[in-house]
């Protein structure tokens, strides 16, 4: 007979949930690989926020935690990051004192042309490992997505999706 613990990991393994961590797991792990061949100062978990800045030109953190669902701490901790490696800069924001706006340097801007590659080749990847099965995946993701956020409860003013300003 088996035990709860076996019976929640073969529970887990055949669930939705086990099978996107997996999906999740190797696209992190194909993505990490290609962001280290590119030898940028930059790690997977770090793209939402770089890339919420590249898309707004210039952003505040509050702002940057809002758009990509992540907490206030985490994107400064990001943000360090990035402008220690010479990827983005920090600049006070003209009218409000307590806030800062972050943007892209010359060097940040050059690095969203690798990391777009980046992005091109997993897609390339994925799309040759799946053949047809990712559009088709990728459009029930989408309709999943949008009825789960429609969800009542579920619309928290913090948490957006990143849009072009």
């Amino acid at each position: 007979m088996k035990n709860i613990k076996e019976n929640f990991l073969e529970g887990l393994e055949h669930s939705f949930f086990g099978q996107l961590r997996k999906v999740l797991v190797a696209s992190h792990r194909i993505s990490s690989k290609l962001i280290a061949e590119t030898k940028l100062p930059l790690q997977v978990d770090q793209l939402p926020v770089f890339m919420a800045i590249y898309i707004h030109d210039q952003i505040s953190q509050q702002e940057i935690a809002n758009n990509i669902c992540r907490d206030k701490a985490s994107v400064k901790r990001t943000i360090s990051h990035l402008e220690k490696n010479g990827l983005v800069k920090i600049q006070p924001h003209p009218t409000d004192k307590r806030a800062n706006l972050i943007s892209l340097t010359e060097e940040g801007n050059k690095a969203v042309l690798l990391i777009n590659d980046v992005i091109e080749e997993v897609n390339k990847t994925i799309k040759e490992a799946a053949a047809t099965d990712v559009d088709l995946l990728t459009n029930a993701l989408k309709s999943l997505g949008e009825k789960l956020a429609s969800l009542p409860g579920l619309d928290d003013i913090h948490c957006q999706h990143i849009q072009n300003s």
